[in-house]
């Protein structure tokens, strides 16, 4: 029965620290015989009142720092909740903010964690970072993360965690448009959201055929609008650029919206592609090239890895990555000089076009 306790719980009922009860549990440190006691004897008081067992298993989908009507992470939230179903277990949706900067012991967690047995572990969804991954750890709460949204440095060999395996989508989409002859490529993101393994992805591809790779990011709260900040400033300027990569659909929709405010055409003048496959995507004019993460497996192999950790919490932490794939429409196509020599009959050496003839003429700015 103790071990649904939490760390959080022992450590309050003995009126000691986290670290402390940890200790004590754990039997990783020294501490005096009069706080070993007291640790025990909450462990076996609170024990003794243990969830009962004919109370409904229920785990908690905790989307962080990001809208309830989110697309991506409401498709994570049906694939999750549809895993827990057939194992019979009930998901509570809980959204939840708190500063991405602050340190573990200044964030407030939701009350749910005050209730000892309302939920047995939590999906952890959303925009992440790792004070809020210690400070869940240190309450032993069982948890899964989304791997890909989690800000800043962190160890995820330590967690349990599920990947979409971004940087492979990313080398891959970049890749597709060198062999449109695109040699300009920029990628465009977010400085608030963690675009750092997509980035990766497409700067390996763009050294890999022996090119320069070019990175805009801007600072916004709305990603439409980071898009467009950075599109309306690239596209402005005086760089060669025949191809966007945006970290995001809602950046890729301010990138169209400033090709057009400059008098240029996609794809004639400018492909952009965009990442994540929104609904918005396929209804834009014309149509997103995109990358696709199936959220819903990401939801029901996160439920798996928790409900894995709920019955085996011994186990070593487990990590999954899912593949991800390109969605290719008609917002990319050929450079013009790769367009006249495939009508000349000429082929030339994959990614070899230097892409000069198609660098965008840009009128004066709005």
């Amino acid at each position: 029965m103790a071990g649904k306790l939490t760390l959080l719980e022992i450590a309050r009922a003995a009126k000691v620290s986290v670290a402390t009860a940890s200790r004590v549990i754990n039997n990783t440190g020294r501490v005096s015989p009069e706080i070993a006691r007291r640790v025990k004897n909450a462990v076996a008081k609170l024990g003794a009142n243990a969830q009962r067992p004919d109370q409904a298993r229920t785990i908690c989908f905790l989307l962080a720092n990001r809208t309830m009507l989110h697309p991506f992470h409401a498709h994570v939230l049906m694939g999750a909740q549809e895993y827990a179903a057939e194992r019979e277990y009930h998901v509570l949706f809980y959204p939840f903010q708190y500063r991405t900067d602050a340190s573990p012991e200044d964030i407030r967690l939701p009350l749910l964690f005050e209730r000892r047995g309302l939920v047995d572990g939590y999906v952890v969804g959303g925009i992440n970072s790792p004070n809020l991954l210690q400070l869940l750890t240190h309450t032993g709460v069982p948890f899964a993360v989304l791997g890909n949204n989690v800000l800043g440095d962190w160890q995820p060999d330590q967690f349990d965690a599920v990947w979409m395996d971004d940087v492979a989508g990313a080398h891959e989409l970049t890749k597709y448009l060198q062999s449109l002859g695109h040699r300009d490529i920029w990628f465009l993101g977010e400085s608030r959201f963690p675009v750092a393994r997509m980035r990766e992805g497409y700067s390996r591809a763009m050294q890999e055929a022996g090119l320069e790779p070019h990175v805009l990011e801007s600072d916004s709260d709305s990603e439409y609008d980071a898009g467009y900040l950075a599109a309306k400033t690239l596209l402005s300027g005086r760089a060669d650029v025949t191809a966007v990569f945006a970290h995001s659909d809602s950046v890729a929709h301010g990138v169209f919206e400033a090709a057009a405010g400059c008098g240029l055409k996609i794809p004639e003048q400018l492909s952009v592609a965009g990442f994540g496959d929104r609904p918005e995507a396929a209804a834009l004019t014309p149509p997103l090239t995109t990358v696709w993460g199936y959220p819903e497996q990401v939801g029901r192999r996160l439920a798996e890895l928790l409900l894995n950790r709920i019955k085996t919490p011994e186990m070593p932490p487990q990590q999954c990555v899912l593949p991800m794939r390109v969605i290719k429409r008609d917002s990319c196509s050929k450079t013009v000089a790769a367009t006249v020599a495939g009508a000349a009959g000429t082929r030339s050496p994959e990614y070899a076009n230097d892409g000069r003839e198609s660098s965008i003429s840009r009128p004066a700015d709005e």
